[in-house]
């Protein structure tokens, strides 16, 4: 990802993607408010993430949600696959249902922008972001160890680089279990 600014001052974001890249992504609720703080609204965004996964035919390899933002660590299987569709389709999806359902009133959900996307080329890399998005609720005190945190991939992903799964039927059910 190569940001610039252009001569408005204005960020903008200029996203590269190569066939086959895995991509490590973060984004904010509006102004960083912890809209993202009640189980209606973690279940809502699980199934929207699921949906967003289905429509772009999308692999989640790993997730956390916390209170006022979200990591992705996603896998393109077309080579049409952008990020900016991608995300654009999951805040939509999350958006409107999250209004729809009055679980949260606010607007806007979330903070404009893309928010953070990084290719990752290598094992190694890869390993570093799926640890660094399993401990963020750890760091963060929302809970002792990864694994007992609700809203992530931690206890269903292995660090095993030749065993990634695709998590999208599972956050689904997450979603589902938890009404």
């Amino acid at each position: 990802m190569k940001t610039y600014l252009s001569d408005d001052r204005h960020k903008t974001c200029k996203r590269i993607h190569e066939s086959g890249d895995t991509h490590f992504i973060t984004f904010s609720c509006y102004k960083r408010r912890p809209l993202l703080n009640n189980n209606d609204a973690l279940s809502i965004l699980g199934a929207s993430l699921s949906d967003a996964c289905i429509t772009t035919d999308t692999a989640l390899w790993s997730y956390v949600f916390m209170p006022e933002h979200v990591h992705l660590l996603i896998h393109p299987r077309s080579a049409l696959f952008t990020t900016s569709h991608f995300l654009s389709n999951f805040k939509r999806i999350a958006s409107c249902r999250l209004h729809n359902t009055h679980v949260i009133e606010t607007l806007p959900v979330w903070q404009q922008g893309g928010g953070y996307d990084r290719n990752i080329h290598s094992r190694e890399e890869l390993a570093q972001k799926l640890t660094y998005i399993h401990n963020n609720p750890v760091r963060r005190a929302l809970c002792n160890e990864p694994e007992s945190y609700f809203w992530s991939s931690a206890g269903e992903q292995s660090l095993n680089m030749d065993r990634l799964v695709d998590l999208c039927q599972s956050v689904r059910t997450k979603a589902n279990r938890s009404d």
